[in-house]
């Protein structure tokens, strides 16, 4: 803005540039539409129909669950030499090549292993149980809580 001094009885009189304040105001509109980030629509998901209609499209599939409980025993030894007790179907497991047989003799096709460990198992047994799952061939693998 300018000031114009004017002589001792007149008040004083200012410009107003109106072209520098446009200039401003279309840059921060500018600058403000390239940072903004536009999102996407919620719900707008990429999804595909069936196709088939009626029961040809249905599958009828029977999927036997199976429960793997992975427990402590003894607490009293440290767990660098802690050993698992492994339950299929409340049955006792004795080790990891008889727990592969166990789930091939299930039948690893129609088989959901759903795998229960107690909260301060250690991650390692309950990662073997996976090892096996993955032997015998089971793809079906959940987590109870």
């Amino acid at each position: 803005m300018k000031f114009i001094r004017a002589d001792a009885g007149k008040p004083a009189l200012f410009r107003l540039a109106i072209a520098p304040m446009v200039d401003v105001v279309f840059l921060l509109l500018v600058f403000f539409l390239c940072a903004a980030q536009p999102r996407s629509l919620e719900g707008d998901f990429d999804t595909r129909l069936p196709t088939q209609m009626g029961r040809e499209s249905q599958r009828e599939e029977t999927i036997e669950r199976v429960t793997v409980s992975v427990r402590i025993t003894d607490r009293t030894v440290p767990r660098e030499q802690m050993t698992p007790t492994i339950l299929v179907a409340r049955q006792r497991v004795a080790d990891f090549d008889a727990l592969v047989e166990k789930f091939r003799r299930l039948g690893p096709d129609n088989l959901q292993v759903i795998v229960s460990a107690e909260a301060d198992v250690p991650t390692r047994f309950v990662v073997l149980v996976l090892d096996a799952c993955a032997a015998a061939g089971c793809n079906r693998i959940a987590f109870a809580g």
